[in-house]
Parts: structure tokens; C-alpha cells; sequence
């Protein structure tokens, strides 16, 4: 069992709980609700409470990298391993379409994100999170991917002693203090200004989710690499404003959606492909 999590772990886009069968996808039609999501199971097996009928209002930080949520703009969202684990729970409660609104990552860490019925934003499950949201059971396990200039010097033996930054409102500030760096952390914004600060040398490596990392310097043409990966405990959850009614079906819809194969599916489809790297060629490093 530890080898086959840690091994879930490197490869970063595998979900928690394989399942040993899989469902008949239905690919959502031209101008349906759910964009060009697949989706599987049973249509209204479950019932969920939500603001509109018919309709799963959710919000996301876009645009993104890591093949979560395609798309420069809410607009042209309209696929991505979050947005289609959203677009599968809405289907199995009966629900019609997704109402998708943006938000910033640093406001729904702070419980700030306004109206909605839930939200997938590759989030840490934390018990100071749970204290102002309500949070599933984890849908997907994650490595930290240590983002750096190319042809930089950071290596496991010297991460600690350089200049990191993370985005706002993650949880690898936590980590990096954990770790005894010997200078303060920069905490940026953005991504995109995090991965700027790499670029421009203000920081010599950012901290983020594997696939987020591996993604980003797929994109850099050239200019960044992603040149190790560290074991966390890191456990994504989907969230739910505190109080919400929907915990228990949600839990219950992904215990299904693991069980059949359609959440391995959607990130070996979204995530792999955003890698543009094999996660098993990234050094597994050890700092603590």
C-alpha cells in the first residue's frame, strides 16, 4: 500500500483511489451545459442543494496552468480536470449546466469567495481551512514541484539556503518554513507573477502543485524547468462554503466517480497531457 502511494505521488496526475472498472462516457453536446466535458454514470442518482435549480454555480481562478481549467478566460472555460470533476458531480445530482464566475485563489483560501455551491481549485485540505470552509474527502494527492530558472543552481542539498517565493493563500509557505529555509519567503499574488519573479531571478524557485510547475515551464518556452519534486501530504478536496448541505452527497459522488475510473481518467486525460514531461524523470527530493 506505501508503495502504491508513493508512486500515485511522483506521478502527480493520478486520483486517490483507483478504480477497478470504468462507465460509459457521454460527451456533453455542442452549447450543452457542461462544455466538452465527458460525463459518466447514472444522471440524477443523487440530489444536491444549490442556489439555482438545475444549475452548479462555481467559481475558479482563471486563466490556469496544469490542464485544471482550459481556458485564457471564463468564457472559454469549458474543459479541465477540475472542470469536469465539478461538470460529472452536477450531472449525477440531475443538474443541467455549470454557472462558472472567477475568483481568486487567495479569496476562496480566506473564505472570501461570495456566493457559490462549490468550488474544485486543486485545494489543500487543512484543519485551518476546515475551519471556515467545508471540505470532501481528497480527490487527488500531490507532489510539490520546485520551479526554477533554466540552468539554475537549486538543487535538494541547497533548496533551503535560496530565495523561494509561493502564491498567495497555497500552503507551501508552511511547507518551506518547515523545511528551516534561512530567508523569508516572498509570497506573491499570482502565479503569473510568481513565475515572472522566477524568470527575472527576484526569486530562484517557486513552490506550487507538480503539475501547476511542470505545466508552467512546459510553457516558458525554455525559460523555466522543473527540477525536482518533494513528498507532501498534500490531499486536494473540493470546497464548500461552512455549513453547506452538500458534503455528504459530494463525498458520496466521488467514492463513485474513483470506484469507476472516471477520476483517474480525467486527470491521465487533462493533466499528462499539460505536463509535457514524464512526472517519473523528475528527481524526488528529500529536504526535511
Amino acid at each position: 500500500m506505501k508503495k502504491r502511494i508513493i508512486a500515485a505521488a511522483i506521478a502527480g496526475v493520478v486520483a486517490l483511489g483507483l478504480g477497478a472498472c470504468s462507465s460509459t462516457p457521454d460527451t456533453a453536446e455542442e452549447g450543452s451545459g457542461f462544455g466538452n466535458c465527458e460525463v459518466t454514470g447514472e444522471k440524477g442518482q443523487y440530489t444536491l442543494d444549490v442556489i439555482t435549480p438545475g444549475v452548479l454555480t462555481t467559481k475558479a481562478d482563471v486563466p490556469s496552468v496544469g490542464g485544471w481549467y482550459n481556458g485564457d478566460t471564463i468564457a472559454e472555460t469549458k474543459d479541465g480536470a477540475d472542470y469536469c470533476l465539478l461538470a460529472n458531480i452536477a450531472h449525477r445530482a440531475g443538474l443541467e449546466s455549470m454557472s462558472l464566475d472567477k475568483i481568486t485563489f487567495a479569496a476562496i483560501a480566506a473564505g472570501r469567495a461570495g456566493s457559490y455551491d462549490m468550488i474544485a481549485e486543486n485545494f489543500t485540505i487543512t484543519p485551518e481551512r476546515a475551519e471556515v470552509l467545508d471540505l470532501s474527502d481528497p480527490y487527488y494527492q500531490s507532489t510539490i514541484g520546485v520551479l526554477v530558472k533554466q540552468g539554475s543552481d537549486v538543487t535538494a542539498e541547497n533548496l533551503v539556503s535560496k530565495k523561494i517565493g509561493v502564491e498567495q493563500g497555497t500552503t507551501y509557505l508552511d511547507y518551506a518554513n518547515a523545511w528551516g529555509v534561512t530567508q523569508e519567503v516572498s509570497v506573491f499574488p499570482s502565479l503569473a507573477a510568481l513565475q515572472s519573479a522566477v524568470a527575472s531571478g527576484t526569486v530562484d524557485a517557486a513552490l506550487h502543485d507538480f503539475a501547476i510547475a511542470a505545466s508552467a515551464a512546459n510553457a516558458s518556452n525554455g525559460q523555466l524547468e522543473v527540477v525536482g519534486q518533494i513528498l507532501s501530504d498534500q490531499e486536494f478536496g473540493v470546497v464548500m462554503p461552512k455549513g453547506s448541505k452538500n458534503v455528504e452527497v459530494v463525498n458520496q459522488i466521488l467514492a463513485d466517480l474513483k470506484a469507476d475510473g472516471t477520476l483517474d481518467a480525467l486527470h491521465q486525460k487533462y493533466l499528462t497531457e499539460a505536463l509535457g514531461l514524464d512526472p517519473a524523470s523528475v528527481a524526488l527530493w528529500d529536504v526535511r
